[in-house]
């Protein structure tokens, strides 16, 4: 699930429906929703409340959307704890090999984003070794390739993936990142 993007009353959007309103209720701060339509003026409607009215709203929230999730996790994949692991990640990317290790079917963490996947993979502490032709694919109008990963001790697996998944990230990693070095630990 994508974080939650808080906006406060004043640079709400009217009409726009957000997943939760933060309201105050005397000295308490009290959430209602979700399905919050903001109406203006502090005001909200929502299916959740009995009276459909929400008063008091200070705050709104509602999932990130695609472009800021995509800012939060090229911040992610930025920090300095995760720098050398995420670097290691890019290197794999580019790393054409051979299969290694069995075929995995969890795959819950390959993206078709790159800093998003490297946000799952260290997660799960993993880190991709290579990109290899799949030894069976899904078929001749989706061609996929195999990536392959690496667990902390040394466990190697591959997931299938879209060829044009790769194709795009290479593309775009390509870009930004062009003179990354790896430190030795």
């Amino acid at each position: 699930m994508w974080p939650d993007k808080t906006v406060p009353v004043a640079e709400a959007e009217i009409d726009f429906k957000y997943d939760w309103a933060i309201c105050r209720e005397g000295d308490r701060t009290v959430m209602h929703g979700p399905s919050v339509t903001y109406k203006g003026n502090g005001i909200g409607w929502s299916y959740n409340n009995p009276n459909n009215v929400i008063e008091n709203i200070i705050e709104l929230k509602r999932p990130m959307t695609w472009k800021e999730e995509a800012e939060y996790t090229k911040a992610e994949f930025e920090r300095e704890e995760y720098k050398n692991a995420n670097q290691l990640n890019l290197y794999g990317l580019y790393n054409d090999c051979y299969i290694e290790g069995e075929h995995e079917m969890y795959n819950g963490w390959v993206e078709g984003d790159f800093y998003r996947m490297c946000k799952n993979l260290n997660e799960e502490k993993w880190t991709i070794v290579g990109i290899a032709e799949p030894p069976y694919g899904w078929s001749l109008d989706d061609p996929c390739m195999a990536i392959i990963v690496e667990d902390l001790d040394g466990n190697r697996f591959w997931c299938h993936t879209h060829k044009s998944w790769i194709e795009d990230m290479r593309e775009d990693m390509i870009e930004e990142y062009q003179n990354l070095t790896i430190k030795e630990d």
